[in-house]
């Protein structure tokens, strides 16, 4: 449990000091770094992922709060199991909880998220650190869903 503790600490705290540096060195739309792979861009994101629901800020803290919450029951959950193959679900929970964290910290404390990774190999959305947890997380607990037994008798409790 130590460790899910210190991933939510770390990735946390990388994600608030990045947005931190970028939103107090760059004005906002600029880029720096044109390469063909990645770009740093400064953008304000009113909406969730691809903008969606943007300017509905009460919903997505409302909404943030409320997976927060899940996920606290949820992670007590599993830690109560104490059985190995458990890990991963942990690992999942502690990267969905600390992205959602490091978005909601921004929407209440700057009234938006910042958002500074813009891909070049293909056109996709402009992301952060929390957004990448957030991914990383979902995938992780979608994998162990659909390919572990174990883990939906959990889901059941």
């Amino acid at each position: 449990m130590l460790w899910a503790i210190i991933l939510i600490i770390v990735t946390l705290a990388s994600d608030q000091l990045l947005k931190y540096w970028v939103s107090h060195h760059l004005f906002v739309g600029q880029v720096i770094g044109k390469n063909p792979i990645i770009d740093l861009t400064y953008v304000k994101n009113t909406g969730a992922a691809w903008s969606i629901f943007s300017g509905q800020r009460l919903l997505l803290i409302i909404l943030a709060i409320g997976v927060l919450a899940f996920l606290c029951r949820y992670i007590y959950l599993i830690w109560q199991q104490k059985r190995p193959y458990y890990y991963l679900t942990l690992m999942s929970c502690a990267l969905i909880f600390s992205g959602t964290l490091g978005n909601l910290i921004d929407r209440l404390y700057y009234g938006y998220v910042i958002d500074m990774f813009q891909l070049e190999l293909f056109s996709f959305p402009i992301f952060n650190i929390a957004d990448i947890c957030l991914c990383l997380g979902f995938l992780l607990l979608l994998w162990r869903i659909i390919f572990d037994k174990e883990e939906t008798d959990l889901c059941k409790q």
